[in-house]
């Protein structure tokens, strides 16, 4: 098992009090949760074509814990959503549309594109 393997094997876990929102392609609230158990591969699912799936997921904290997005905690949830996809057979690639410097209770966004 290679070093990336590894890390991929290690879930770090939702922000406190997560907001988490799954958007089409076109913007439009697919689904939206404030479970920090939410299984996102099993959430994409049901709108899962057969092939590639391009969709928005946005991440914010309702928690006075954490105040700003920093590149580790922007990292951290990356390295979630592709441990949480991959754990389930999906591959997936990441665009970080938005994030570092906001406060945490703004939405961090990222484009999936999802494939199995």
């Amino acid at each position: 098992m290679s070093l990336d393997e590894a890390e991929m094997n290690i879930w770090t876990g939702w922000p406190p009090r997560p907001v988490l929102t799954l958007y089409g392609a076109d913007g439009v609230c697919l689904f939206r949760s404030r479970s920090a158990k939410l299984d996102l591969a099993d959430t994409i699912g049901p709108f899962f074509c057969n092939g590639l799936r391009s969709v928005l997921f946005g991440i914010r904290s309702d928690s006075t814990v954490k105040r700003f997005w920093t590149e580790e905690r922007l990292d951290a949830q990356e390295h979630n959503i592709r441990y949480d996809l991959s754990h389930d057979g999906f591959r997936v690639k990441l665009t970080r549309l938005k994030g570092a410097e906001l406060s945490c209770s703004e939405e961090a966004m990222w484009r999936l594109k999802i494939s199995a």
